[in-house]
């Protein structure tokens, strides 16, 4: 992906080593993060919207829902308003075992994202440029391995290959590792 959007001047941020054979599904579905992830996010940060196929073959569009649309999708009584409401719900009663337990790791690629649905927990890097905070279950889908869905297609928030090649790196080394413990 990143090949064929070089030219454009623009770049799918989570830059993982298997980058010349990795799928942009294999990515959602682990939420893939990648050598740059600390100051560009991990894969859910890059992922506006998705659409699956659940287990019973319902076909889904997970986006950004504005708190009336969230109601009003809440209020059905179809599977996609169990799933709306049942995920409203827990976050709600968890809330604050969620914004106390989840770790504060920036690379934290395993397990379901609720933290996503806790606004103002600090999730992203310093300095993220974040949209207004907004439910949205493709956030959930993210990292879950296929096991809420399986993944139609999403579409992808690009950032400019200028930010990404700003970025600077050093590699330390040492005789031994003895000599490189007594240096950290």
């Amino acid at each position: 992906l990143n090949a064929h959007l070089r030219p454009l001047g623009l770049m799918f941020a989570p830059d993982v080593s298997t980058s010349d054979r990795a799928t942009i599904g294999g990515m959602i579905g682990n939420n893939s993060a990648g050598a740059r992830s600390l100051r560009f996010g991990k894969t859910v940060d890059h992922v506006e919207a998705v659409e699956v196929i659940l287990a019973d073959g319902t076909e889904a569009r997970f986006q950004p829902v504005s708190e009336a649309e969230l109601s009003s999708l809440c209020s059905r009584t179809d599977r996609l308003g169990t799933i709306y409401s049942t995920v409203r719900e827990a976050v709600a009663r968890h809330r604050e075992e969620i914004a106390a337990r989840f770790p504060r790791i920036l690379r934290r690629v395993s397990g379901y994202n609720l933290d996503e649905f806790v606004p103002g927990l600090p999730i992203r890097p310093d300095g993220w440029p974040d949209e207004p905070w907004a439910f949205n279950l493709a956030r959930l889908i993210v990292g879950s391995e296929g096991q809420l869905g399986i993944g139609a297609s999403g579409d992808e928030v690009l950032a400019p290959t200028a930010v990404a090649n700003a970025t600077t790196g050093a590699a330390l080394v040492f005789a031994d590792l003895e000599a490189g413990a007594a240096h950290t």
